[in-house]
Order: C-alpha cells, then sequence, then structure tokens
C-alpha cells in the first residue's frame, strides 16, 4: 500500500501503552497517516496483535514488547527502532496505570508501580529518544489526564504521577523546543 501522501509519510514513531486504549487509537491513526509506528507495550500478545491488525491493513508496524519504566528495556526499544527504520521523529508517551487508595491506603509497590509507569516511564522514553529527536526535528506528545489539573479521592498515587508528568512536559518543552 503506497502511504507516500499521508501526513506523516518517511516519519517513524513511537507510541508506548499502544496495545489498547487511547495509545492503540494513536498507533491507528499515525499508521492511517503513513508513519511507520512501533507499538510497544509491556503486554506482548496485545500488542502483537495490534501490530498483526495494522499490519494486515498494509500499515508498517512493528510489536515491540518493553516495560517502559526498566531503563535498559527502553534504551533497547530505541535501538531496535533505529536499527530498523533508521530515525526516530514522533514520541507518544500513553503507558499509563491507575491504582486506587489514598496515601493512607496505597502501599508502597503500588505507588512505584504507578510513578513508575505513569512518569518515570516518559522521563526514560524521552531521555533515549531526544538524541534521535534532535536529529530529525521530531516531537513529543505526553498524554496526560484531567487528572492531571484536578483530582477525586482515592487516586493519590495517579494524581501526583499525573501532576508531576505535566511539570516535567513543561521543563522539556523549555528545554528542547527551541
Amino acid at each position: 500500500m503506497n502511504h507516500g501522501d499521508k501526513e506523516f509519510s518517511g516519519k517513524v514513531a513511537i507510541v508506548t501503552g499502544a496495545a489498547m486504549g487511547i495509545g492503540q487509537a494513536v498507533a491507528e491513526l499515525l499508521a492511517e497517516r503513513g508513519a511507520k509506528v512501533a507499538i510497544v507495550d509491556r503486554d506482548e500478545v496485545p500488542a502483537k496483535e495490534v501490530a498483526d491488525t495494522l499490519s494486515a491493513r498494509g500499515f508498517e508496524v512493528r510489536a515491540i514488547a518493553t516495560d517502559v519504566s526498566s531503563g535498559a528495556q527502553v534504551a533497547a526499544c530505541i535501538a531496535e527502532v533505529v536499527d530498523a527504520w533508521g530515525r526516530i521523529d514522533i514520541v507518544s508517551n500513553n503507558a499509563g496505570i491507575q491504582r486506587y487508595g489514598t496515601v493512607e491506603t496505597t502501599t508502597e509497590s503500588e505507588w512505584d508501580e504507578v510513578i513508575d509507569i505513569n512518569l518515570k516511564s516518559v522521563y526514560l522514553v524521552c531521555h533515549h529518544a531526544i538524541p534521535h529527536l534532535r536529529k530529525t526535528r521530531g516531537a513529543i506528545v505526553n498524554m496526560a489526564s484531567v487528572q492531571s489539573f484536578a483530582t477525586q479521592r482515592g487516586v493519590a498515587a495517579y494524581t501526583t504521577g499525573k501532576h508531576a508528568l505535566i511539570g516535567l512536559t513543561r521543563s522539556m518543552a523549555l528545554d528542547f523546543a527551541g
């Protein structure tokens, strides 16, 4: 299928959390608009299913099972994308989880899991991708939440991570947008 006349033709995108939900929708849209897309998710089977579905439609995609809270796995993922397609133009950070609990009821392991996936992963993916994005004058999109600006009861870790994500995104914009 020729995607040469599409908005993102010739571009390479990394989409985290792409096995379901918003991440999957982003991956599909980028593929439909001509990008080569890395379907990045820690859940290998659903990531492969998304990739297989998009490949069957004629899009160039690949599933890369990656725990985005692991620096070593993220570095390997970025290297795989660059080895396969020679560049990175777009990063869309969508990986996220929600665990319910207050500061009192949230366990330390639950807290760490939420912060690692919702915040640390964005740092790790951007840390490893920015040198490649700099070469292509690429773009980063970090998916936040309404709870980045407001909150509700019983979501201490999630709200904290999403509020911090806005701060990280603003900091990166000041450091790299120019």
